[in-house]
């Protein structure tokens, strides 16, 4: 879910939570595709709502930004490889 509607979305799948509601849904059943071993790039592909990487299978490139760096790494040093780690705010 994007802070707010972007008129650019355009996934696979059509796919946008238009509430917290259906973002909250939407955030568990894509948590549970890729815990069943759904393949990411195909999962961003289909319901990713980020205008810039969807298309690209949700490679969002690389950060410059050194907050988003650290809390990424933060959250990659703790979580086994390969695993799902929950990201929050």
């Amino acid at each position: 879910m994007t802070p707010a509607p972007d008129p650019e979305v355009h996934n696979l799948k059509n796919s946008k939570a238009r509430t917290e509601a259906e973002a909250k849904t939407k955030i568990q059943d894509l948590y549970a595709r890729l815990n069943r071993g759904d393949d990411f790039s195909m999962v961003a592909q289909n319901y990713s709502e980020d205008s810039k990487s969807a298309s690209n299978g949700g490679d969002m490139g690389s950060f410059r930004n050194r907050l988003w760096r650290r809390r990424i790494r933060n959250c990659a040093s703790w979580s086994p490889p390969f695993s799902l780690a929950e990201f929050r705010r």
